[in-house]
């Protein structure tokens, strides 16, 4: 199968103009993305562990792991590089609304694969907390809203601050400061990136030294580097929060780099 081609399956099969219909007027469900190289995923048990926990949260049941990368390779297919994303959605959703427990069905999206992006960022403190932070949910209109706002601001992204001025993530990544000595992610309710975790354990491992604590607006001006982190790039340059002005620490970013580069992949 050539991944240059989109393809969409729901439970191995092609998806139908009904499943769509579902999707876009209920937008119940979770997803994760991931980058799949050589039929391989950095963190693929972390990406199935996510899907797992998020479905008996939003479901009461999960599908099994095993069937999930069933229906990723067969949509994936030979291609040797491509971004997949794994949405767990229900066409049972008269039972959902009872309050039954039911097996989600798997969605499976795959496009041509993404690369990782370097040039920095700008980005604007939004008073903005996600719903349910700790799934990767598909309620995503409050989130857009808060990215138009920062663009049209001049801003490139949005990072979210809750009503006290607590720090917690940026609109579709994770955040970690650095003030000289050691990187701080806010611990705050966010969205525990599979990315971010790849990356504070490689951190650790290699005696990088990195804390987890409670980061306010107020704090920000201690730090002297940020970068942002996703699915797509390990670690992407922050140059400016609102009005303060952050430098791009090529050093750190190409350590960070580095760092996961020894993250090894895992074959779907």
């Amino acid at each position: 199968m050539e991944t240059s081609a989109p393809v969409v399956e729901v439970n191995g099969a092609p998806v139908t103009p009904a499943d769509l219909e579902l999707l876009a007027f209920s937008n119940y469900g979770h997803y994760t993305s991931m980058q799949v190289r050589q039929h391989a995923v950095r963190g693929l048990d972390l990406h199935l562990s996510r899907l797992d926990e998020n479905a008996r949260i939003l479901f009461g049941q999960a599908p099994d792991p095993g069937r999930v990368r069933d229906c990723v390779k067969r949509a994936v297919g030979t291609g040797r590089a491509c971004s997949v994303q794994v949405t767990l959605f229900s066409r049972a959703l008269r039972s959902l609304a009872r309050g039954s427990a039911v097996e989600p069905d798997i969605m499976v999206s795959v496009s041509p694969p993404d690369e990782p992006q370097t040039s920095a960022l700008r980005v604007r403190c939004g008073d903005y907390e996600r719903e349910t932070p700790q799934v990767k949910h598909l309620a995503t209109y409050g989130l857009l809203r808060e990215v138009r706002a920062a663009r049209t601001a001049g801003f490139d992204d949005v990072l979210f601050v809750d009503r006290t001025g607590l720090v917690s993530e940026g609109s579709t990544w994770n955040v970690c400061f650095h003030d000289g000595h050691q990187g701080v992610w806010p611990d705050a309710p966010a969205l525990r990136g599979v990315t971010m975790q790849l990356l504070q354990t490689a951190m650790r491992e290699a005696g990088v030294p990195v804390a987890s604590e409670p980061v306010l607006t107020t704090d920000l001006g201690r730090f002297t580097a940020a970068f942002a982190t996703n699915s797509v790039t390990a670690a992407r340059p922050l140059t400016a929060l609102d009005a303060l002005t952050l430098k791009r620490d090529d050093a750190l970013l190409s350590m960070l780099h580095a760092l996961y580069d020894t993250v090894p992949w895992q074959p779907l």
